[in-house]
């Protein structure tokens, strides 16, 4: 099956636009507004405010652009089977089209999305993570039998997307909560007309774990996970 490796580019490169209209995609991203931004990869705690919002922002349109391309992920359905999907952002930056390569085509608005939190799968259960210790944003030992599942979730409906690598699974969280906040933050407040990206909105705080925090606590209640049908 295919494997999504979301991991920093082992050459420091980052994820260049090949057409113009990749270029004018790119040109489109930006940060949602939030009133306080999560880590992005590499960053250190002594790192200045404006670099390692700098970073995020690198990161999160490299993600961007990578998702708009289209990739292939592994997706962990209801009954606990793998199945290879195509993944790809369309041109408005707010709808995910998922080819399930048997002729069924979904698309999901962003704007719909609860939330997006993460999995831990061990001897083929499925466990909740705990944010009692902090591991650094690299893959360990430990970790190296287990696979990282990021659901996300739209109340009705969820997608699970398997990760063989830490560092890939916490990469692909941290950029796709970001999208559905900026994807949330288009809507229009029904009292006002506005939508939360003008002055007068009030920002959402950021619900994600943090992307350099994870353990997996075995102690908690298995995790039913349901995915959806391409007819619901």
């Amino acid at each position: 099956s295919f494997d999504l490796t979301f991991t920093p580019r082992k050459d420091g490169g980052r994820c260049m636009p090949e057409t113009p209209r990749q270029e004018r995609v790119k040109g489109q991203v930006d940060l949602p507004r939030l009133r306080k931004y999560p880590a992005a990869p590499g960053t250190r705690p002594e790192d200045p405010e404006e670099a390692k919002l700098e970073a995020l922002r690198e990161t999160y349109q490299d993600f961007v652009l990578e998702l708009h391309k289209g990739m292939y992920l592994t997706q962990l359905t209801s009954n606990r089977e793998y199945s290879d999907i195509h993944c790809q952002l369309m041109d408005d930056l707010q709808t995910l089209k998922l080819d399930q390569c048997n002729g069924d085509i979904v698309e999901f608005p962003l704007s719909g999305v609860a939330k997006v939190y993460r999995l831990v799968q061990s001897d083929g259960k499925l466990y909740t993570t705990s944010l009692s210790s902090t591991l650094p944003f690299a893959a360990s030992a430990p970790y190296q039998s287990c696979e990282f599942i990021v659901v996300v979730d739209f109340l009705r409906r969820k997608l699970a997307f398997v990760f063989k690598e830490l560092v890939a699974s916490q990469r692909f969280l941290l950029c796709m909560e970001l999208l559905t906040r900026s994807a949330q933050q288009l809507l229009p407040v029904p009292e006002t007309g506005e939508t939360l990206n003008s002055p007068a909105a009030v920002e959402a705080p950021w619900s994600c774990e943090p992307v350099a925090q994870m353990e997996v606590n075995l102690q908690t209640q298995e995790y039913v996970l349901q995915t959806p049908r391409p007819n619901d």
